[in-house]
């Protein structure tokens, strides 16, 4: 029985990855449930069984993705600095970009899709992953570590410079996720990583 649950497991999240590519490659609209079927190898009505609609597999690709983050996030939180807690969340948000290129695309080009409230969930989900890289980021303000702008520009650019490194990441043999995330971090993270000359700096003064 238990070979039976994972191997269910297993077909979902290989229909789920599939459905990934497909909306990536030619559009979340234009991608019938036949050619995901045909592309799996599976017969459409196996794909209904999994999962009810071509909306919901859309959500999920949602809820894989932002509960992943949080995930990740709250895994950031056991080093001790604050410092350290915010370059895990964003060593780890690169990871997750690189590691998921196709539903990362379907994430931005397809979520005015999800229904209402399938919508409202996975707004809570993004709050909930943006409270916690803000927390820490100012955590990280607090502690003088981290370089003290507001924390909305501060989060929202680097995030968001996160999202679009799959664009110019080589194709091919080249940098490694690891080595993307120290390029990253040395073109982006030293600008906010302090050292201790720059530690006179008053967080206050944004307050």
């Amino acid at each position: 029985m238990a070979g039976r649950v994972a191997d269910q497991g297993g077909r979902r999240e290989e229909i789920l990855t599939e459905a990934a590519r497909l909306f990536a490659a030619h559009g979340y609209e234009t991608t019938s449930m036949n050619q995901l079927a045909a592309a799996v190898g599976v017969s459409k009505s196996l794909i209904y069984h999994y999962f009810p609609s071509k909306t919901e597999l859309l959500y999920l690709l949602h809820h894989r993705v932002l509960t992943a983050g949080l995930a990740m996030a709250k895994a950031a939180q056991q080093h001790e600095s604050a410092a350290e807690r915010f370059r895990g969340i964003i060593r780890g948000h690169i990871r997750l970009v690189l590691e998921n290129v196709d539903a990362n695309l379907v994430l931005q080009s397809a979520r005015d899709r999800l229904p209402e409230d399938r919508d409202r969930e996975v707004r809570r989900l993004r709050e909930r992953y943006w409270e916690e890289v803000c927390r820490t980021y100012e955590d990280g303000v607090a502690e003088g570590s981290l370089r003290p702008v507001p924390k909305d520009l501060a989060v929202g650019a680097i995030l968001a410079a996160c999202n679009w490194l799959y664009r110019w990441r080589p194709e091919g043999p080249g940098l490694s996720i690891d080595e993307v995330a120290d390029e990253f971090e040395t073109l982006v993270g030293k600008g906010l990583f302090l050292g201790s000359a720059d530690r006179e700096c008053d967080p206050a003064r944004l307050t």
